[in-house]
């Protein structure tokens, strides 16, 4: 079978002297995995840099088996991005989100509203002129309401969020599952604001790398083995 779909590319892998192996999130299927061969060769006629992690293609694939290698048919870049490939923080947020995207999402069906709000992000990253110094934060606050642990229950000034149960309360009794006040209060903002409104939150640099932290491991309380996002780490300086 062939099918049509918009796909995002969530990570490549060099794979022989001159193919990919592409993690991808559909529109039409969800999560596929496919190979690409010769991409890499000078005699390609698709450049190796349409592959690039968080790029919006649209493709022509065989399709097969689901969690197996797919063939790739024929591809076109569906948005060129302007800003992204050379802006070094662009490009970073778009590693660390894709990589978030590809450990969190396990299962291979498609989810149409999912792929708009992967694809809407990205896009306002590519064009936005203003900070993102929160944008890492606010993705991760929004995306997991897709995953189905979004922050719950009822914010009042000075409550802690207990990352185990998933709600702000008064009760810090779970002492190693509560972010602090700070943080709660911020994590409020963010779980609150919208794409356009977002960077007007106001955080040191130590609250959000704190935020940051205390996020992942409210991600690990409700997503079984999941791995650190190892991109923070490697990018935690220009984000």
């Amino acid at each position: 079978m062939i099918i049509s779909t918009k796909a995002i590319i969530l990570k490549n892998i060099k794979y022989g002297d001159s193919s990919l192996i592409l993690h991808a999130y559909t529109a039409e299927k969800g999560l596929r995995n496919y190979i690409v061969s010769g991409v890499r060769s000078t005699k390609s006629k698709i450049p190796a840099a349409a592959f690039q992690v968080g790029n919006m293609l649209d493709i022509i694939a065989y399709e097969k088996y689901e969690n197996q290698l797919n063939r790739i048919k024929e591809i076109n870049i569906q948005t060129v991005f302007k800003d992204i490939p050379f802006n070094i923080k662009k490009g970073a947020t778009t590693q660390l989100m894709m990589e978030i995207v590809g450990k969190c999402i396990q299962e291979v069906e498609p989810n149409p509203v999912l792929f708009n709000f992967l694809a809407d992000c990205l896009l306002y990253l590519d064009s936005t002129n203003d900070s993102i110094r929160n944008f890492h934060l606010y993705f991760l606050v929004q995306f997991s309401a897709f995953l189905g642990f979004s922050p719950g229950g009822k914010y009042i000034e000075g409550s802690f969020f207990d990352q185990k149960e998933g709600i702000f309360t008064f009760s810090n009794e779970n002492i190693t599952s509560c972010m602090n006040p700070i943080l709660s209060s911020n994590l409020y903002l963010l779980s609150n604001s919208s794409i356009e409104n977002y960077h007007k939150i106001e955080m040191e640099r130590q609250i959000r790398d704190d935020l940051f932290f205390a996020l992942e491991k409210f991600y690990q309380f409700h997503l079984e083995n999941l791995k650190p996002f190892e991109c923070y780490r490697i990018w935690k300086e220009l984000l």
